[in-house]
């Protein structure tokens, strides 16, 4: 096994038991079975740098997990769907981020709101649209993307009893009830003025 990902097995590893806050690189590289000069080597930046790259590759894990939900989905309803349930599922199994909602949210928070959540809206958006482009036109896949980024964060940091997102049926009904009627009643109709 590679060092980097030693070390990234390590880092999840001692954030699902003490928290970004409490974690050292120390600690990384004790979990790692690495010596704490190996992992300062192997990540020059410190925390800060192996929680960028902790974060980096996670999302890039999510985020192709996604695609290839929307890329495997017959329709839009069920590529919808499919997108929003395969991220809930994919984010409810990392434990290091599910400690951090529950013992440090105010890690993830800025993040999800004001300009975190625009920035994090545009990383959605550009990473999904192209995949969504299959059932619409590029201009309505990004509103699309966008709009179901915003559902997804909305019900995933607020949870309802009655809809667990990780639940496809439970996520198909939300899209047929919520999202296409917001797409067909605002997203399509404001791409179809502007042209």
């Amino acid at each position: 096994m590679l060092v980097s990902d030693q070390l990234h097995l390590a880092t999840l590893a001692c954030i699902s038991r003490f928290g970004v806050a409490k974690t050292t690189i120390e600690d990384v590289a004790a979990e790692a079975g690495l010596s704490r000069a190996a992992a300062y080597r192997a990540c020059p930046g410190g925390k800060e740098a192996l929680l960028a790259g902790l974060f980096s590759r996670e999302a890039t894990q999510v985020v192709g997990g996604i695609t290839s939900a929307v890329n495997e989905a017959a329709d839009l309803p069920s590529a919808l769907a499919s997108a929003m349930s395969t991220a809930a599922r994919q984010l409810g199994s990392i434990e290091a981020l599910r400690f951090v909602l529950r013992y440090e949210p105010e890690l993830v928070l800025p993040h999800l709101s004001f300009g975190g959540l625009d920035q994090f809206l545009a990383a959605v958006t550009g990473a999904v649209a192209p995949s969504l482009e299959r059932f619409l036109d590029p201009a309505a896949a990004r509103r699309t993307a966008e709009l179901c980024a915003r559902v997804f964060v909305s019900h995933f940091g607020n949870p309802d009893p009655e809809l667990r997102l990780s639940d496809l049926d439970h996520t198909r009904r939300l899209v047929e009830n919520f999202v296409l009627p917001t797409i067909q009643n605002f997203v399509l109709p404001t791409i179809t003025k502007g042209r």
